[in-house]
């Protein structure tokens, strides 16, 4: 009986790292898009334009959709976790997200350091 319920314990803590992992890859892909939207919007809404006042309502209405998904992706599942009272599976799921999001921050940090090092 104590072997079964390690066993699960395991299963519950692996199942929890890997949705984590999963919504931290989410929302790096999200900022993905919306970084490559401000490229484009950029081009569609320029400084010097009198559509500017539509550029910065998008920004505004984008910043307000990406607070709220981003709170949905990150911790949806640990909440979930903990409404049905599974605190250390919680801390894992919401741990490996911020993990995916600090990987992927500094991946993406040394790979920018790295291009504009060797384009000089």
């Amino acid at each position: 009986m104590l072997k079964s319920m390690l066993k699960n314990k395991k299963v519950a803590a692996v199942e929890a790292v890997t949705h984590g992992f999963i919504a931290g890859m989410v929302e790096v892909a999200y900022v993905i898009l919306v970084g490559i939207f401000f490229v484009v919007a950029e081009a569609i809404f320029p400084p010097s334009s009198e559509l500017l006042v539509f550029g910065s309502v998008a920004l505004i209405i984008l910043l307000v959709f990406s607070a709220a998904l981003s709170l949905v992706l990150l911790f949806g599942q640990p909440l979930s976790y903990l409404m049905e009272g599974k605190k250390a599976e919680a801390k894992e799921c919401l741990g490996a997200a911020m993990l995916t999001l600090f990987g992927a921050f500094f991946l993406i940090l040394f790979m920018g350091i790295i291009l504009s090092n060797s384009t000089l």
